[in-house]
């Protein structure tokens, strides 16, 4: 299967989008999209050979000549904002900051009995404070195992631009599931919806749906990782079965889900990202290896290479293809010698259980040093069970 792909830049938390943004708060995407705006100077920094790549009721996604990158719309000189049909007089308001940690609830078991494991505020307050740090380099760490014993296999994108939103899912059912001790698949169509409507995207223009050269469904503007949670914070995700994926829809032509279905999703909605911080990818890539000694599974944007290049689903040395990119979930790594720069990450992908190792592959560290474009872990709050009636 031809790679799909998709844009995902580092956003800020403060560019989430507001829960009752209309598509009328900024021009059409695909109207912005491919818009050059040259030399970009946003406080201290300059950028050159700008050109956008996606815009929201809050933020500005685009290339430069260094790589990809993001702005608040408020940060942009006025005759950007002009250009963007951006009004900071007429903006949505800020979002509130997320709530005060909350301590961990007491743990009680059995003698007979192992201790539930749990993700918490506390435990990401913890793996924080240990960025500053060396990590502990293992022989070997990895969620495998547990992703397999909990029934979370890798699951199929099909050919369509939904890379970042079967990242995120993957991420969410795992840790939901360490959190609550409930097994629970969930919609990836729904959250693909919730994405394009968070966003207020029109239909985008044909070309931005299928590559012209195979047919495949090509990047469609606003998917960045950042994006997806933005969504899931405003309209939350319901159960699987409530809407399941159809991965030969286009994103464009995914249904409006009944009004019950977002009733229940909205009560799943209490997940925070948070951006592994870095001044470059050689100061992320150890935070990666802290964030799964914690057992935090990674969500991360890359460059992605030819197809065909990556028959057994290993990263190392390939050359990413101009304008691709990737999300997948960093699920744990391996190491032989101790030292950082010798160790193999592996990701679960979402191009189904027959690609790759079973769905896995595999990334070199000089692979990521190279490509990585952005890293988080998310911070599930006792989300409240979404069952019917």
């Amino acid at each position: 299967m031809a790679p799909v792909r998709i844009f995902a830049a580092t956003l800020a938390l403060a560019a989430l989008a507001a829960p009752h943004a209309r598509a009328t708060d900024s021009p059409p995407a695909a109207s912005l999209a491919g818009l050059e705006l040259g030399t970009l100077t946003i406080g201290k920094t300059t950028y050159h050979e700008v050109r956008v790549r996606s815009r929201d009721a809050r933020s500005l996604v685009f290339t430069h000549r260094g790589g990809l990158g993001s702005a608040r719309l408020r940060d942009l000189p006025p005759e950007v904002q002009q250009r963007l049909g951006f009004d900071p007089e007429t903006a949505p308001p800020e979002p509130p900051p997320p709530p005060p940690p909350r301590p961990a609830p007491a743990q009680t078991k059995r003698p007979d009995q192992a201790a539930p494991i749990t993700q918490t505020t506390a435990q990401l307050d913890q793996l924080f404070l240990a960025y500053e740090q060396p990590p502990e380099i293992r022989p070997r760490q990895s969620l495998q195992a547990e992703f397999i014993r909990l029934g979370l296999a890798a699951k199929n994108q099909g050919r369509r631009p939904s890379c970042s939103v079967f990242a995120i899912v993957s991420a969410l059912e795992f840790q939901n599931a360490r959190l609550s001790g409930s097994i629970e698949k969930l919609s990836e169509e729904y959250l693909i919806w919730a994405v394009r409507r968070s966003l207020g995207v029109a239909t985008p223009d044909a070309s931005l749906l299928r590559d012209p050269e195979t047919g495949d469904f090509a990047e469609d503007t606003g998917f960045t990782l950042p994006s997806v949670i933005a969504a899931l914070q405003t309209y939350g995700i319901p159960l699987y079965d409530d809407m399941r994926n159809q991965p030969g829809l286009a994103a464009a032509a995914v249904p409006e889900p009944p009004p019950e279905i977002i009733a229940r999703a909205r009560s799943r909605r209490l997940v925070f990202i948070s951006p592994l911080p870095g001044r470059d990818t050689v100061t992320v890539i150890p935070r990666i290896v802290h964030a799964l000694n914690a057992e935090f599974p990674v969500p991360v944007g890359v460059r992605w290479p030819h197809e065909r290049s990556i028959p057994a689903g290993v990263l190392s040395a390939q050359q990413p293809l101009a304008g691709a990119f990737h999300a997948v979930t960093i699920i744990g790594y391996e190491n032989r010698t101790g030292r950082i720069e010798d160790t193999v990450f592996v990701f679960k992908n979402s191009y189904g259980p027959r690609w790759g190792q079973g769905g896995y592959g595999r990334a070199t560290y000089a692979y990521l040093a190279r490509n990585l474009v952005e890293a988080y872990v998310l911070d599930v709050r006792a989300p409240a069970a979404a069952r019917r009636p």
